[in-house]
């Protein structure tokens, strides 16, 4: 599969539904591994659409252990179809990969991103920092 075949179908698996509130901000939150064993927290702001349980699990499924072990990268590719695809007002990505085989030391990247204009610190403070 081409690395734009393997893209496509990865963002096919990030399946959505309507958000049933759009008039609030509140937090979503998702956990899950990725093939080359990084932990991968994505927490965000809905706008209009929301992930569907089970869909990040299976977007994360997608990645290969090679592109899933490139940190930053992957954390980067996460934000971009994650801003894409669900277009939350607020999102944070957080990647954590074991260093040297070791939990004790690990490698981690944190990106984040919000809709020009949007702002909502008293939700904010409820999301717990990376």
């Amino acid at each position: 599969m081409t690395a734009h075949g393997g893209h496509a179908a990865r963002l096919a698996l990030l399946r959505h539904r309507g958000n049933p509130r759009a008039d609030i901000d509140y937090a979503v939150a998702f956990d899950g591994r990725t093939g080359g064993g990084g932990l991968v927290q994505l927490t965000f702001v809905p706008d209009k659409l929301l992930l569907e349980a089970g869909a990040f699990d299976a977007y994360l499924a997608g990645f290969d252990a090679d592109a899933a072990s490139a940190v930053e990268p992957l954390a980067l590719d996460i934000l971009d179809d994650i801003n894409n695809e669900i277009v939350p007002r607020w999102v944070r990505v957080v990647v954590s990969m074991p260093r040297d085989g070791s939990a004790a030391r690990m490698h981690k990247v944190v990106a984040e991103d919000r809709q020009p204009n949007w702002d909502n610190p008293r939700i904010l403070l409820h999301v717990p920092s990376p």
